[in-house]
């Protein structure tokens, strides 16, 4: 009762005083909320058999909760990723910590898995109707790069009727993912990949070698709001709230593990300038027990326990002279250096922007790496494993491949060529006494190309005539006939090319036969002589037709798919016949178009 002034914003004694009531209080409320609502609700649904998932705060701080204790007792802990489209990105640090934060959970918990509502966006701000899973990927990939590996895909509003497309919305929030989307046919490619990704990236458990204590009084979405913790992409870490620090964590042997199997080398303090007694006490009890401490240094106390004195007193008996292993001052990775943790993985590529995350199984590991760059790179992969054979497993094919390696030092050298936004999974399970392994580098060459005039047919109801003929490849943006310019949906593209039979005898015949598809707007789906092949969705635009191609002259049809962006700017051209159907109109008429079709060049490679 004395302090109740102080929520209206009166001083009660001292600023001071009043703050660390404040603290207090706040700490209350949001363990309230945590316990009666988030918590309680698993009470409420299990004679039902019903289980949640749960996101919380999504971005800043919306209540005084912190989002690791409204995730923790989840049966699957969520957060949300959203599209940057207009803005030229592939994720925001909101959306990395809030993924982060609901993968620490998964992991230390024991949930396993981390959801996220994904692809969000908002159709005036971030673009609308302009996704396909070229543009999403690099986002996806993003996203598990923060540990998310279940993607509950934004948003699919159900479609009543077909001759209104792309029909029904959420109003103006997408992605808009339903059998109206113009790729809908050819989607199975791209929900493989993440099927794959997922699969796999929920083997194991997690490795991270930091627990990264990001301080009271805040949580994770309002404190990395603008900004990722700072640490070398050679480690990997989770996040940790007080609730961890104080009840999930325990010291064993140097380090902090947890009853679900989560083990850390180092405990990292940010935005700590002030702690609580409870808290400070919580690390004096691990700096005994021999745990490595290192990060900011408290320098205030906070709330009502305690006095500071008290608090002083602690503070310089953990940060004494005589503790080596409390730190103060010296970067992450030089902390980790000095404490003989060798980097989880290094690469030889200092410039590129690549991500990983380690998934350690039983008889081996996993690692999965991703380009998040627009250009291709080609760098070494050195592991922190050894005794085991490395082994590219490919999530948009699900083709697996033996790769060269070499064991020195403890660690597995694997040199990777990755194109823009590639990602690989490196698995190695084989035990193998072989210490080095150099495999051929492949050759190509051009085999053939299309020689005839392209033919050129597209879907119905789009707008755009039948079929037309194209002397070469060019976007469909480019064509004098509105109906082409302004399409949206398949067009199918047909063409012949002539493999001499003397290249396919046995002596001559090579590896593999690719079709290089050049540049591609957005996805290709490929059939030879009438046998489809699959799909391609994403740079470098090739799919491997060795098994359908003849002696003589080869068909190739090529079913390309763009997304609704062209034909919705198009229905608002003075004159144009209305083709297209949303309940939002999110463009104007001189809205720059998209390119869109098959622009090449097209051609037949030999690898040898």
């Amino acid at each position: 009762l004395p302090w109740l002034p102080a929520l209206s914003g009166i001083i009660v004694n001292s600023a001071d005083d009043t703050e660390r009531f404040l603290f207090d209080w706040r700490t209350t409320i949001g363990d309230m909320m945590s316990e009666y609502h988030y918590d309680q609700l698993n009470d409420i649904l299990r004679p039902y058999g019903l289980k949640r998932y749960t996101e919380s705060h999504e971005g800043w701080r919306a209540n005084l909760t912190d989002g690791m204790d409204c995730k923790r007792y989840a049966d699957i802990p969520m957060s949300a990723i959203w599209m940057r489209y207009k803005q030229h990105l592939i994720t925001v640090p909101q959306h990395e910590s809030d993924i982060r934060e609901s993968a620490s959970v998964a992991h230390i918990y024991g949930q396993n898995v981390a959801a996220a509502e994904s692809f969000t966006s908002d159709g005036f701000r971030d673009g609308a109707f302009v996704y396909s899973p070229t543009i999403l990927k690099s986002t996806a990939d993003a996203a598990m790069a923060c540990g998310l590996n279940l993607f509950v895909i934004h948003t699919s509003p159900h479609q009543p009727v077909d001759d209104k497309v792309p029909g029904l919305g959420l109003g103006l929030w997408g992605q808009w993912f339903d059998r109206h989307e113009t790729w809908a046919n050819q989607a199975g490619a791209w929900t493989d990949y993440l099927s794959r990704s997922c699969y796999l990236l929920r083997q194991g458990r997690f490795v991270a070698d930091v627990a990264y204590y990001y301080g009271e009084d805040t949580n994770i979405t309002a404190r990395y709001h603008t900004r990722m913790p700072k640490i070398p992409n050679t480690y990997n870490y989770d996040f940790v709230s007080p609730s961890v620090v104080l009840d999930e964590l325990q010291p064993s042997d140097g380090r902090l593990v947890t009853k679900t199997g989560m083990s850390y080398r180092l405990l990292w303090l940010d935005n700590v300038s002030q702690m609580s007694m409870k808290m400070l006490r919580r690390i004096k009890v691990l700096a005994d027990a021999g745990v490595t401490i290192a990060g900011e240094k408290p320098q205030t106390l906070a709330g009502m326990e305690g006095t500071p004195e008290d608090f002083s007193r602690l503070v310089a008996d953990i940060w004494s002279a005589g503790r080596k292993n409390v730190i103060t001052g010296v970067a992450i990775d030089k902390v980790l250096a000095n404490m003989g943790v060798a980097p989880d993985v290094t690469f030889s590529d200092a410039k590129a922007d690549l991500k990983y995350v380690h998934r350690r199984l039983k008889d081996g590991d996993i690692y999965w790496i991703a380009n998040q760059t627009d250009s291709n790179r080609q760098f070494t992969a050195s592991f922190n494993v050894t005794g085991k054979k490395p082994q590219l497993w490919h999530a948009d094919t699900g083709v697996r491949e033996d790769v060269s390696y070499e064991m020195a030092d403890g660690r597995t050298l694997v040199p990777l060529n990755m194109s823009a936004y590639d990602a690989v999974f490196v698995v190695m399970v084989d035990d193998t006494q072989t210490p080095k392994v150099t495999l051929p580098v492949p050759t190509e060459q051009q085999m053939a190309v299309p020689t005839a005039p392209w033919t050129v047919k597209f879907q119905p109801g789009r707008g755009a005539p039948a079929q037309t003929t194209l002397s070469q490849l060019a976007s469909l943006t480019e064509s004098a006939d509105a109906g082409i310019r302004y399409f949206s949906g398949v067009a199918t593209y047909t063409n012949q090319f002539t493999i001499p039979a003397k290249q396919l005898k046995k002596k001559n015949k090579p590896a593999r036969i690719w079709l290089s598809l050049g540049e591609v707007h957005d996805l290709a789906e490929v059939k030879v002589n009438g046998k489809t092949l699959g799909v391609t969705w994403h740079a470098p635009y090739r799919i491997d037709i060795t098994d359908a191609v003849q002696a003589g002259v080869n068909i190739i049809e090529i079913a390309v798919a763009n997304p609704w962006h062209n034909r919705l700017v198009g229905d608002e051209q003075p004159g144009m016949k209305r083709v297209a159907y949303y309940p939002i109109t999110f463009f104007k008429a001189d809205e720059p178009l998209l390119k869109s079709g098959l622009v090449g060049p097209v051609t037949i490679i030999a690898e040898r």
